[in-house]
């Protein structure tokens, strides 16, 4: 009877040292697959200046590093070292394979010809050939940086129909300034009214697409060229 259970003690024995020799065995190959996990996905989101192949080499994500060595840090501080981002936010789902960068663009605004510079949306000054409107006169500094935070709110599209700007006030609207547009319209807008500017496109349909001068300042009173 002794032997007999001797016997059924080693088969224990020896099968849980199997079960957990195999369980070993799972966990390093388990580790060693999340270790060598690498990201498969990278998203880039809100930007309109850099493409997002220049976003990703900016990060320094072109290699598509492994999922252990990504770092949401490294990845934010590389990108806000450029002038032209204002903002970096960083996301990592599907077990960490999938990355969404959300970019905040400090994009440029206007060519100020009073000091022959581009000014970016937070006031920066930069050397560029960007093809931006041309603000053909002084403005005084509160209001420059009110106009170029004005024109970084509206849309892309339309901030690239406007030639040229130049500040206009008036005893009645020390605001105003009058825009030039690629399609032959001219505008006089104040900072009361630059929203107006994302349904420009809409609005000159509505005149049979005439060129003229639209008085946004005034409501929305179109003065056509005779």
């Amino acid at each position: 009877m002794k032997s007999n259970k001797k016997k059924r003690r080693r088969k224990i024995k020896y099968k849980n040292l199997f079960i957990i020799l195999i369980l070993f065995v799972l966990t390093i190959s388990l580790i060693t697959h999340i270790l060598n996990k690498k990201i498969t996905n990278i998203y880039v989101v809100n930007n309109t200046y850099y493409t997002d192949q220049e976003i990703i080499d900016k990060a320094s994500l072109h290699d598509y590093k492994r999922v252990i060595t990504f770092s949401k840090k490294s990845v934010i501080n590389k990108l806000k070292k450029d002038n032209y981002i204002k903002d970096v936010k960083v996301k990592r789902t599907n077990l960490g394979t999938r990355v969404i960068i959300e970019i905040k663009e400090n994009r440029p605004i206007l060519y100020y010809d009073y000091d022959s510079s581009v000014l970016l949306a937070d006031g920066t000054k930069v050397n560029t050939n960007d093809n931006v409107p041309i603000l053909i006169n002084q403005v005084p500094k509160d209001k420059l940086s009110k106009l170029l935070s004005k024109l970084n709110s509206i849309d892309i599209n339309v901030l690239n129909r406007i030639s040229e700007i130049k500040y206009v006030p008036t005893e009645v609207d020390e605001d105003l300034f009058y825009l030039t547009m690629n399609d032959g319209n001219y505008i006089y807008i104040n900072f009361y009214t630059f929203y107006k500017l994302d349904d420009y496109v809409d609005v000159t349909r509505k005149f049979d697409n005439k060129t003229g001068i639209f008085h946004f300042e005034a409501g929305n009173f179109f003065e056509t060229f005779k």
